[in-house]
């Protein structure tokens, strides 16, 4: 490819660049980022662990109501089985003994 292939590309990159810096577009990027925790992968291991410990102690009916607060779907096709979960992560204010 030729620069002069490229120019017309480079410049729309750099004007979405610009744009992306605006303040407007900051204050929006910030608002949806403070809705997002950082987590620390120590407490996740820690809560998993607790969370495996508990499912270990239960019985049947307990197993099915701990795995079903979060396991979406299982999906089996032929030999391959897929399981679709969301991250069991502690409350923000629980602490993990």
């Amino acid at each position: 490819m030729s620069i002069d292939e490229l120019s017309p590309r480079i410049k729309e990159l750099k004007l979405q660049k610009d744009q992306l810096n605006e303040p407007g577009i900051q204050a929006e990027v910030d608002s949806i980022l403070q809705h997002f925790r950082v987590l620390d992968v120590n407490a996740i291991k820690d809560y998993v662990d607790n969370l495996k410990a508990r499912i270990d102690e239960a019985d049947s009916a307990k197993h099915k109501t701990i795995l079903r607060s979060f396991v979406r779907k299982i999906v089996i096709d032929s030999d391959k089985v897929t399981v679709e979960y969301k991250l069991p992560v502690p409350p923000e204010n629980e602490i993990i003994i």
